[in-house]
């Protein structure tokens, strides 16, 4: 499973290059996270892209809604808004009220 790169997202997340760094420059093996295509390379990757999402949520994961749990829904506020304001509602936006339902169908 691998996608290429469309408007500076890359791979089967569509992982920017801002997430990548925050996730600690992961590669794949061998690789120097300053070559020039590591990002692209390793967001490519299956294993890679995910050794990223892990790397991001290491990093940022919390209890975002603060309900004593950190859980999916937490993740997907980190990925929404990023690991640093994860705890504003989703309401507030039309984009946020899209990821809110996709969550809620996707989880049941």
């Amino acid at each position: 499973m691998s996608r290429g790169c469309s408007e500076g997202y890359c791979g089967p997340f569509f992982i920017s290059r801002v997430y990548w760094v925050d996730a600690g420059k992961p590669t794949l093996p061998d690789d120097d996270p300053d070559r020039k295509e590591a990002f692209e390379d390793c967001a490519r990757d299956y294993h890679c892209s995910i050794k990223i999402i892990e790397s991001y949520m290491a990093k940022f994961g919390k209890d975002c809604n603060n309900d004593g749990v950190t859980d999916c829904f937490d993740y997907m506020l980190i990925n929404y808004h990023g690991g640093r304001a994860c705890s504003k509602p989703l309401v507030h936006t039309q984009s946020g009220r899209r990821w809110l339902q996709a969550y809620r169908q996707c989880r049941f």
